[in-house]
């Protein structure tokens, strides 16, 4: 027997619990056994590379840059992606 449990449609992060019950014969109103399943559904988040973005002293009009990792948490698989991007800064006065 393969159970498969499906939380997508559960709106807030949380504990969750269910009993649901294993008929034989079809009889609903006498279950054979109740089956417990337990789950904890955690929200998705961002995770940065860095905490915070620190740049050099430079003089104005020069341009720089710095490489910033996107790492999503607890997403679907299927909407994975980590990316990596060069922001470019130009100072001015």
């Amino acid at each position: 027997m393969c159970v498969y449990v499906d939380m997508c449609y559960i709106a807030e992060p949380g504990k969750y619990e269910a009993k649901i019950p294993l008929l034989l014969n079809g009889e609903l109103n006498c279950p054979y056994r109740y089956l417990s399943i337990k789950g904890i559904l955690r929200g998705p988040s961002l995770v940065f590379s860095q905490p915070a973005v620190v740049f050099a002293a430079v003089p104005l009009n020069v341009e720089v840059s710095q490489d910033i990792t996107v790492i999503p948490l607890d997403y679907p698989r299927y909407n994975f992606a980590m990316c990596t991007f060069n922001a470019p800064i130009l100072f001015n006065m």
